[in-house]
């Protein structure tokens, strides 16, 4: 029950939202960033929302904008769709690459202020449902693939796609305490194309599964000014 570090007031957001809709008569969705805070709230994990990038998104199976943050016109419902109710985990996911392969770049606002806050802690169904998460994953990069199969773009990140489920599988099992298939699912990422990606990643999710959760806990939090600085360094 405690206050959150930052307060928003819903007229001043919904002002917020308007204004960037007047500006860019064009657009069909504008996104603001989004705080997000672990359980203590003292601190923050997100901030600003990636750029809404599909073929990023497919390639590293995630990136995109925090829900509460993204507001959109009624006519891409009827131009895109409805969110897949067959999908438990991954709905939003797979519904910002449905609208961001639908409409070109400048359609899609980005504003820096702050237009929600989430909370995170251990037990949601993000952190401990791995397996059917990274599962869903793949059911709709199958769909993508097929449905786009004279993309060139697309297919390119294929390799790399399949590869960051399997990643983000291991590493959602390492971080539920299940070190034996947080292993297994890393060696299957690293079994994909294992000459055309930066092996890496997968190397130091083992390390950390090997180390352990709390010694690799505090090798993280040492790294954690300089993790993003990191990622986009090694690749995928």
């Amino acid at each position: 029950d405690e206050p959150l570090p930052i307060t928003i007031t819903a007229s001043g957001l919904f002002s917020l939202v308007a204004k960037a809709f007047e500006n860019n008569p064009d657009a069909v969705m504008v996104i603001g960033s989004g705080s997000s805070y672990d359980i203590t709230l003292s601190r923050q994990l997100l901030h600003k929302p990636p750029e809404l990038d599909p073929r990023r998104m497919i390639e590293t199976c995630g990136g995109g904008p925090i829900q509460p943050a993204v507001f959109m016109k009624k006519k891409v419902f009827e131009e895109v769709g409805p969110l897949r109710q067959d999908l438990h985990y991954i709905l939003d996911w797979e519904y910002w690459i449905r609208v961001g392969l639908h409409y070109p770049r400048d359609r899609i606002v980005m504003i820096d202020s702050t237009l929600a806050i989430n909370r995170e802690w251990p037990r949601t169904k993000t952190n401990t449902g791995a397996a059917s998460i990274c599962r869903e994953h793949r059911q709709v990069l199958d769909t993508l693939f097929a449905t786009h199969h004279s993309d060139a773009g697309i297919q390119s990140v294929k390799q790399a796609a399949y590869r960051s489920s399997y990643r983000k599988e291991a590493e959602l099992a390492r971080t539920d305490g299940k070190p034996v298939q947080a292993l297994r699912h890393a060696l299957k990422a690293l079994a994909i194309g294992p000459f055309n990606h930066n092996p890496a990643r997968e190397l130091v999710i083992i390390l950390y599964v090997i180390l352990g959760r709390s010694l690799s806990g505090k090798i993280r939090e040492v790294l954690a000014p300089v993790r993003e600085k990191l990622n986009r360094i090694i690749g995928y």
